[in-house]
């Protein structure tokens, strides 16, 4: 019986970090994307790891040619997923690899400044 709670115990730690983490995101705050790939964070919300952005406009052909797209303009502090049947790009920005932590004008500038390599 002892051993039965320590279980039940390390499961409940083991899975809740993922379960809050599933509900916690109700939607991402979005980004807009040119036709050079340039992209723009919503100044309006907060900082946020992660951006959705549609790119239905840049009439892609195939999920092959959206991943080379969006993989092209990742790097270490920015990373793309792609969902091609929803025309959806995710941007995930990966605040902690910053020496100190920025702000959303900071990574604005960053990505702004990335444009057109």
């Amino acid at each position: 019986m002892k051993y039965r709670k320590t279980n039940t115990l390390l499961l409940g730690l083991i899975l809740s970090p993922r379960s809050q983490f599933a509900q916690g995101v109700d939607y991402y705050p979005t980004a807009t994307v040119t036709e050079d790939l340039c992209i723009s964070l919503d100044m309006e919300s907060p900082i946020s790891g992660f951006y959705e952005i549609d790119f239905s406009h840049l009439h892609l052909l195939s999920e092959n040619e959206a991943n080379d797209k969006f993989g092209y303009i990742s790097n270490n502090l920015l990373s793309y997923t792609v969902d091609f049947s929803t025309e959806t790009a995710y941007l995930q920005i990966h605040l902690d690899r910053t020496p100190s932590p920025e702000d959303l004008a900071w990574w604005s500038d960053y990505i702004a400044s990335l444009c057109g390599e």
